[in-house]
């Protein structure tokens, strides 16, 4: 166990560990919320269904070029890195490249935008937005704080790991879910806040443009549909008249 544990925790402990997990959660969200989602991407209206689909391209291309090339709590916490007063506490072990930071900002800044762009139209207005900035904001603070110290615990918790037993090695396994559980609801989390923060300006913008309108029902729309068609076919003489399709009421027992 000794032998092994060192590659066992660098291997649980890599970006792009917690980058395929966080991938594979928000591919979880979105197999939950499908028939939504799906009704997004197949809208009648031509230029939402662009929206939506380069949406989920573009969080695709956000989520693999994130996981393969950047470290997502270093991106994390960027935002609380940036406020520190001193140089010396704003340095970061391992910096991710600012070409590669550049790229992850502007993937996350269309994401964020196209997200706002949908909120709008099927979630909700200024007032839901609102709420939900404040709401993440406050939930946000706690999530950082723990993490942090999640964080550091898990690198710490049996030392230089020469002297690990397998009772220690469940132990710290049974640490690192708790930890990475954290890391990704802070990760989910903060991408939320981030589209509530742009939602309203986006949302003014759609308004000015009077594009935000609420979305026909797909099943309005096929009940309709089916409907007219039968009201035509009852016109043409094409079907059974009103009279055959005539059934007395039964008295119940």
């Amino acid at each position: 166990m000794e032998n092994a544990f060192p590659s066992i925790q660098s291997f649980l402990l890599h970006p792009v560990t917690l980058g395929v997990l966080l991938t594979a959660t928000i591919a979880g969200l979105a197999w939950i919320g499908r028939r939504p989602l799906l009704d997004a991407l197949t809208t009648l209206e031509r230029r939402w269904r662009i929206v939506a689909r380069l949406w989920a391209g573009t969080g695709i291309a956000f989520l693999a070029w994130g996981t393969l090339f950047d470290n997502w709590l270093q991106l994390a916490n960027e935002p609380y890195r940036r406020m520190l007063k001193w140089g010396y506490e704003r340095q970061v072990i391992a910096p991710v490249a600012a070409e590669v930071r550049a790229v992850t900002v502007v993937l996350l800044v269309a994401v964020a935008i196209l997200s706002a762009m949908l909120f709008a139209r099927y979630i909700g207005g200024y007032g839901l937005q609102i709420a939900g900035i404040i709401i993440g904001i406050v939930v946000w603070v706690p999530f950082f704080i723990l993490r942090q110290r999640l964080d550091i615990l898990v690198h710490e918790a049996v030392g230089d790991g020469s002297h690990v037993t397998a009772g220690d090695f469940i132990g710290w396994l049974l640490f690192w879910a708790l930890r990475t559980a954290f890391c990704l609801g802070f990760l989910v989390l903060g991408m939320t806040v981030v589209t509530l923060l742009v939602a309203p300006v986006v949302t003014l913008v759609l308004d000015l443009l009077h594009m935000r309108r609420p979305p026909d029902s797909r099943e309005a729309n096929d009940f309709f549909s089916t409907l007219s068609r039968q009201a035509s076919a009852y016109e043409d003489g094409s079907t059974q008249s009103l009279h055959a399709r005539w059934r007395p009421i039964e008295r119940p027992l």
